[in-house]
């Protein structure tokens, strides 16, 4: 019903120019003729209606057709799957970046250009060519290309170029509003059911995205963890870590070199 009501919508009602075409003509005229020619089948060949068959069938008939209507506008204005309005899914392959993707990029580059440092940020799934990325979804075999963990990279990157390697310098509980790590950090504690980790000073840990005060990433576990465990991964502080200096070598801000905004 939502669908409806976003047609019925002054805002909204350009939306229906997408109506005024061939395709969508001739399937909503596909639609209704085969529901009109079912239901007089069903009226002529099949039980009468006053039968509890003929009723249970007849009602059926009528449900097929409303959901076939229900969903014919749901692709046309919402989109299959419920995807948002302009969803693109060529674009996104040819560019072969996903919008989390997309968002991170922006986020790298802005904060390039507030620090004012001297790099260029370079998406590691980006091919160099349209053809390239098209390449790795559309192959002979059907199935595209990597094994869901790890894909093709530009040469110079690797599949980690998207995170950050953080060292731990101070111990952390893993409480979900620490006492000891600022007033700030307590306040701020992200409003999520996703885990803490606990972290122990000297541990390296992968941050893939962060808020101002914490942060979340992977733990890189070694030969001391239990066996069985291969992931663990949370959020915790962001003051109980500091960025590790090959990292930090070309994305610390210099001193006082902040843009002013």
């Amino acid at each position: 019903m939502g669908t409806f009501c976003s047609v019925i919508k002054f805002e909204n009602l350009q939306e229906l120019k997408r109506l005024c075409h061939w395709g969508p003509i001739i399937a909503l005229g596909v639609i209704a003729i085969c529901s009109t020619m079912a239901m007089i089948d069903s009226v002529l060949w099949y039980w009468p209606l006053h039968t509890t068959g003929g009723s249970v069938n007849f009602i059926m008939l009528i449900n097929w057709t409303v959901m076939i209507v229900y969903n014919y506008f749901n692709a046309m204005f919402v989109g299959p799957g419920f995807v948002p309005l302009g969803w693109k899914p060529m674009k996104i392959i040819l560019r072969n970046k996903t919008s989390i993707e997309s968002w991170i990029e922006e986020k790298a580059k802005d904060r390039i250009q507030y620090y004012q440092l001297d790099e260029v940020f370079v998406f590691p799934y980006d091919m160099g060519s349209r053809w390239k990325n098209f390449k790795q979804v559309f192959t002979w075999s059907g199935v595209p290309e990597g094994d869901g963990l790890e894909w093709p990279i530009k040469e110079g990157c690797h599949q980690y170029s998207l995170t950050v390697r953080y060292k731990v310098i101070e111990d952390y509980s893993g409480a979900c509003c620490p006492l000891n790590k600022g007033i700030k950090t307590f306040f701020t504690s992200p409003c999520t059911e996703e885990p803490r980790i606990q972290l122990r000073k000297g541990e390296f840990i992968l941050a893939t995205r962060g808020l101002r005060y914490w942060l979340y990433g992977d733990k890189i576990l070694d030969d001391s963890f239990i066996e069985g465990v291969s992931r663990i991964r949370g959020w915790f502080p962001r003051n109980c870590v500091e960025k590790c200096p090959c990292d930090a070598e070309t994305d610390q801000a210099p001193e006082g070199e902040k843009k002013t905004r």
